[in-house]
């Protein structure tokens, strides 16, 4: 098994994210009637392991978290990512793929990049940072919205970001968000189904994956996997452009370093979406090279609307 050395936590992070990201993706591109709550379920729910099992193997793990089953998932993804490393360098980039292989690793049970985990530490951090005065002002501004919010009509029942639309009534979150008992497509029960199972078998996680590892289909970068591969290389593009603008705008104020700040994202943009275009080709790669296409397009047309 492929062991990280000198883990760096931010990229994990990305790459976990841009997992997410791709999944969601190829989601809301199917036909799927449950599209929406499964996105939903992708983002704010699904756990970071059973991200990896579904990026890697199309299928949710049959328990929610395994800190073993999940570093056996990345290892395979790096052996295959180190087996194909030349035709995927000349693509994506050395650096990215580099980058992957020796700093990117699970993050359990230190985080999660499940959305609610990501915005709590987001809050905390800025909670941190803020000096006395700025919390007595952030305090006031919450009671003030909190005022108005007991005056204001109610709102819809059900939470959650919308994806793509309004979702159908029965497949939509509950004010808790978690997934209505009644949907259709009971996501949560076949979880619960699936987990039941591989207790009553007396099932291991890590077995059930490390089988995997050794099948021809756990041999081949999936199509999910390289869509994941090619956005996670696009962040790093854009994260290497728009670092330089805290160095430039530093000695600007008022609305010249908001105008210089839009500059450096507007050109970080663009080179994202021009590395993913090009790392598109490296899907020829992929076990199934039409749906890593088409995923990796779906996010340059988002990133193209942002422009």
């Amino acid at each position: 098994m492929f062991i990280t050395e000198r883990q760096n936590y931010d990229n994990s992070t990305l790459f976990l994210l841009a997992a997410r990201s791709t999944l969601a993706e190829m989601i809301q591109a199917s036909g799927s009637k449950a599209k929406n709550s499964l996105v939903e379920y992708i983002y704010n729910d699904a756990s970071d392991f059973e991200i990896m099992g579904l990026l890697m193997t199309g299928k949710l793990p049959p328990v929610k978290h395994s800190a073993l089953g999940e570093k056996i998932l990345f290892s395979n993804l790096k052996e295959q990512v180190m087996k194909n490393f030349g035709p995927l360098s000349q693509v994506i980039g050395e650096g990215a793929l580099n980058s992957f292989i020796h700093e990117v690793d699970s993050v359990f049970p230190r985080l999660s990049t499940q959305k609610p985990v990501l915005e709590f530490f987001a809050a905390v951090r800025e909670q941190n940072s803020m000096t006395d005065a700025e919390k007595a002002r952030k305090d006031q501004s919450t009671l003030s919205q909190a005022s108005e919010k007991e005056n204001a009509p109610p709102e819809n029942e059900f939470t959650g970001r919308e994806m793509g639309g309004s979702p159908e009534s029965k497949y939509a979150l509950t004010p808790q968000g978690s997934f209505n008992p009644q949907a259709g497509h009971g996501l949560l029960d076949k979880i619960k189904d699936m987990a039941d199972s591989a207790l009553q078998k007396g099932s291991d996680v890590a077995n059930v994956i490390v089988k995997y590892a050794q099948t021809p289909a756990g041999m081949g970068v999936g199509a999910a996997a390289l869509a994941a591969l090619i956005a996670y290389a696009g962040y790093q593009v854009y994260k290497k452009f728009f670092s330089k603008a805290a160095k430039a705008c530093a000695g600007q104020k008022g609305p010249a370093k908001e105008q210089c700040i839009a500059g450096f994202r507007k050109k970080a943009t663009v080179a994202q979406a021009q590395t993913l275009m090009k790392a598109s080709a490296a899907c020829s790669k992929a076990k199934d090279p039409r749906k890593c296409k088409a995923a990796v397009m779906a996010k340059v047309a988002k990133i193209k609307g942002k422009m």
